[in-house]
């Protein structure tokens, strides 16, 4: 991380605001310093956290949010709280996926965040095809075609399936594309303090 931000610096000349995303399972684990002592020289690198756990007792905030990071927060969240509840993962990812649509957000924005969405609440293949079912009438009925145009068939298989060269990206590019296709505003980061909690329910 100190490697990516003096670099960041060095490229564009420009200060740089470093940022965490804690999404470990362990709520005393605070890390926010890089430390670098070699005789007698010491370098020390401060930067912000947002530790996802926090947010734990505000799901309500974040279902109400706008923000595309609360979103991302609340899968986060409800894939560790479902890892071993299939069925009611199934419930969630169905009430979360039409969430988007009631949002306004754009076909992009909806398919974007659907990428996280499929690949954090991964489902037992029964209810992965139920889920698909499901999904492919609620697009039917609301004649919003975004995710299950973008699809293929399984061989033998009658169920649409959002294609995995479509769904699957990095985490960086993903981060990216919810940067360049949501207006976030950051503002609530304050920079007199290393925690960054108000910014994702901004």
């Amino acid at each position: 991380m100190y490697t990516c931000q003096h670099r960041a610096h060095d490229l564009h000349r420009k200060p740089v605001v470093g940022l965490a995303i804690l999404a470990d399972e362990e709520p005393g684990w605070r890390v926010s310093e890089y430390r670098q002592v070699q005789w007698g020289s010491e370098l020390v690198y401060r930067f912000n956290t947002v530790k996802l756990l926090d947010y734990l007792d505000k799901l309500s905030e974040l279902e109400s949010s706008n923000n595309p990071f609360a979103i991302v927060t609340l899968v986060h969240l409800t894939g560790k709280q479902t890892k071993s509840q299939p069925a009611e993962r199934f419930q969630q990812k169905k009430r979360i996926t039409r969430m988007l649509y009631e949002r306004g957000f754009n076909r992009q924005q909806i398919v974007d965040l659907f990428r996280f969405i499929d690949w954090v609440l991964s489902l037992p293949e029964e209810l992965d095809n139920q889920f698909w079912v499901n999904l492919s009438h609620f697009e039917e009925n609301k004649k919003m075609p975004y995710i299950t145009s973008c699809e293929f068939r399984y061989p033998g298989s009658t169920i649409p399936r959002i294609s995995r060269s479509c769904c699957r990206v990095s985490w960086r590019e993903f981060s990216v594309r919810l940067f360049l296709n949501f207006p976030v505003s950051c503002s609530a980061v304050s920079p007199n303090s290393r925690t960054a909690d108000p910014w994702l329910l901004s």
